[in-house]
């Protein structure tokens, strides 16, 4: 059986599957490194683990080898000025 034969309004089972997956997880590099330059690791340190709390949702790609730990805390070393908030952050990233 064909998925792309079944319509659910105007996509089929296949680009719905396919849209759904992309909004849970970027898969352009560009729009990863994007993710690291939102980072703002005062929320960050503040509420991660609230259920609403500030979370970048980069384990997968640092998990897979796309980025690495040591890049993220570069990007981020670079604009914060507060170095521990940057390691507690990396340290629960690697954890």
């Amino acid at each position: 059986m064909d998925c792309n034969k079944f319509r659910l309004g105007k996509y089929t089972i296949q680009e719905k599957i396919h849209n759904y997956f992309k909004k849970l997880m970027e898969t352009k590099y560009s729009e990863i490194i994007n993710k690291i330059e939102l980072i703002n690791p005062l929320d960050y340190s503040k509420n991660r683990n609230f259920i609403d709390g500030s979370v970048t949702k980069l384990s997968p790609y640092i998990s897979r080898g796309l980025i690495s730990t040591k890049y993220v805390f570069e990007k981020i070393q670079i604009r914060i000025k507060y170095k521990l908030l940057v390691i507690k952050y990396i340290n629960s990233i690697t954890n």
